[in-house]
């Protein structure tokens, strides 16, 4: 895994040559990856690790739990 650092490096590369195959050579990285970088701080405004998005998902929405939870209390 890259550091948030090396991620910063790598997308401020690619927005200076515009060029993903010879940043991705240079960082050892696939062209996805590179793109993946610079797409994710273009939307987010940071290339730190999404932390929020690992892991299972639940697969009851709140609505759903809230539901449950007073079907059986009555």
């Amino acid at each position: 895994m890259l550091s948030t650092e090396v991620r910063e490096l790598m997308v401020k590369a690619y927005e200076k040559s515009h060029n993903a195959t010879e940043v991705a050579r240079n960082y050892s990285v696939s062209r996805t990856t590179v793109y993946a970088h610079v797409n994710q701080m273009r939307e987010t405004g940071s290339v730190a690790v999404q932390t929020s998005k690992r892991g299972r998902k639940p697969i009851l929405s709140q609505q759903q739990l809230y539901e449950i939870a007073e079907t059986i209390t009555n």
